[in-house]
């Protein structure tokens, strides 16, 4: 999640990192931008397959994961949004998983 992080805010700063000179993952291969949704799908899938699978015990946490995968997906295509705001949401995206906390003290 902390990577799909990372690679979301590298594709939405390519065009600032090519005018600077800097290089990241995206300026190097641009083509990996467009991976980011089905990349975020299968995160967010994953989660819930693994909560599935562990006959929900880690339920809380593992939807929290996969929220934090879907609403980055959702930054990913939210084009009207400045730059800034988007990484400042993306950030914020990693904190999801703390609303499992609560949950875990049973």
């Amino acid at each position: 999640l902390c990577t799909f992080n990372c690679l979301s805010i590298a594709a939405w700063e390519r065009e600032l990192d090519v005018a600077q000179g800097k290089a990241s993952f995206v300026t190097g291969w641009p083509a990996a931008a467009g991976a980011l949704r089905p990349i975020g799908y299968g995160i967010a899938l994953a989660a819930l397959g693994c909560a599935f699978f562990w006959r929900f015990a880690a339920f809380p946490l593992l939807f929290c994961l996969a929220a934090s995968a879907l609403l980055l997906v959702r930054l990913n295509l939210a084009h009207g949004l400045p730059r800034d705001h988007r990484t400042a949401l993306a950030d914020l995206v990693l904190l999801t998983p703390l609303v499992a906390l609560p949950f875990s003290f049973r």
